[in-house]
């Protein structure tokens, strides 16, 4: 139903599930039906939550997923977000500082080498001896390997100068490339001006898909979003599923 949805008005949704358990699972349910009704170029992405305060370090694998959605709402058209109460507060940048950290590497075009590296800085990612997870780079001589959300292996990009010479997808494991780019585009992480939440990003046409309307009066250590769920995602329209399947309601347009 929802990957028809989307399908059929090229609007976004984004569907709530009780918890990280469900949201994979709903994930998977609509990529599958995506896949059926061969819809594949419609992006079904899971937005998780921040790491509780007691958690020192980051979860690299959330905020690259976090960093994806984000990306794909700024490029626009239809998506479908799946994700929990819990998320909808998780601190990401604003569209427009988004937009204006993303870095775009392109073979042949000139860029500055050392700017590039302190922007790479500015946009959370982490400098290490040896590139294996994603938000961290490198820097050796001429080579910067960098490891963006875009791809699911990181990136070397070799510099003559301040020239772009190549840029080629590598495995960490044996450093041995397996695909070359032409392009290469670096989304940005959550840094400390992260004071965005994710409901401030979605565009009004939004359809709010929910697995149980209970979840809009999720407690605040469940959701804990700067105003009531409730409100936050009030300018919105909203499909309840347990209505639906009863037969009490039907899909918007």
């Amino acid at each position: 139903m929802v990957s028809a949805f989307v399908r059929d008005t090229g609007r976004p949704v984004l569907y709530l599930s009780p918890g990280t358990a469900e949201r994979h699972r709903a994930a998977e349910d609509i990529r599958f039906f995506r896949d059926t009704l061969d819809s594949a170029r419609i992006p079904v992405l899971e937005f998780p939550p921040a790491e509780p305060s007691s958690w020192h370090g980051r979860h690299r694998d959330h905020v690259a997923e976090r960093a994806l959605v984000c990306h794909a709402l700024v490029t626009g058209g239809a998506i479908v977000v799946v994700t929990t109460p819990a998320a909808l507060g998780a601190p990401i940048l604003s569209p427009k500082t988004f937009r204006a950290r993303t870095l775009t590497l392109t073979v042949g075009a000139s860029l500055e080498r050392e700017g590039f590296l302190r922007a790479l800085e500015t946009a959370g990612y982490e400098r290490v001896e040896t590139v294996v997870e994603v938000g961290q780079w490198s820097l050796r001589g001429g080579i910067v390997d960098i490891f963006s959300p875009t791809h699911d292996r990181p990136a070397r990009a070799e510099f003559f100068g301040d020239e772009v010479e190549s840029l080629r997808l590598f495995d960490p494991t044996t450093q041995r490339s397996v695909e070359t780019l032409g392009e290469l585009t670096v989304l940005p992480l959550a840094g400390a001006d992260a004071d965005h939440a994710l409901p401030a990003w979605l565009p009004g046409e939004t359809l709010v898909v929910l697995d149980d309307p209970a979840l809009l009066e999720a407690p605040p250590e469940e959701a804990p979003s700067a105003v009531p769920l409730a409100q936050a995602l009030d300018r919105f329209q909203r499909l309840e599923l347990p209505l639906l399947q009863r037969g009490g309601g039907r899909v918007p347009r």
